[in-house]
């Protein structure tokens, strides 16, 4: 009996000091798990009339796009919901913001000088993309194709 004495006595011992000493250790533990990647790409989009003077408060919207900004035939095309909205300042500007990588169709409308759509590409070599919209007269009839500049 007194062999297996012999060895009870240490392991309760063990057992006893892994139940006590666990939970301080955990409280000590200043381990944090790792920041998320929050989106932080940008569109800087600015909005002329046919004249080129800039348009305020002009609707902007952001959509998901499934086609590429540099594909020379692409037609600004929105699939899913809006993603972001805003109107423009005195300047005609307005600034999408915390953006993830991806395409991005744009539309801007003004009821007094007309519509108009680009699209825009966010990526991780690329975060800040820079897009002009020259509106359509609203009196004219709509353009085949949009006059959009969007260069990065």
């Amino acid at each position: 009996m007194s062999g297996l004495l012999k060895w009870f006595v240490p392991v309760v011992a063990l057992m006893v000091l892994a139940a006590v000493s666990g939970p301080i250790l955990k409280a000590d533990d200043t381990t944090t798990a790792p920041a998320t990647s929050q989106p932080s790409g940008s569109i800087a989009v600015t909005i002329l009339d046919s004249d080129g003077k800039p348009v305020e408060k002009c609707k902007v919207n952001l959509y998901a796009t499934k086609k590429k900004a540099d594909d020379p035939d692409a037609k600004p095309k929105k699939s899913g919901k809006m993603l972001q909205s805003g109107k423009t300042d005195e300047d005609g500007k307005f600034t999408f913001e915390n953006l993830a990588s991806a395409d991005y169709a744009i539309t801007a409308s003004s009821k007094s000088v007309g519509k108009g759509t680009a699209i825009a590409s966010v990526t991780d070599d690329a975060p800040s993309a820079t897009v002009t919209i020259t509106l359509a007269s609203a009196s004219a009839p709509p353009a085949t194709a949009p006059s959009a500049d969007a260069s990065k």
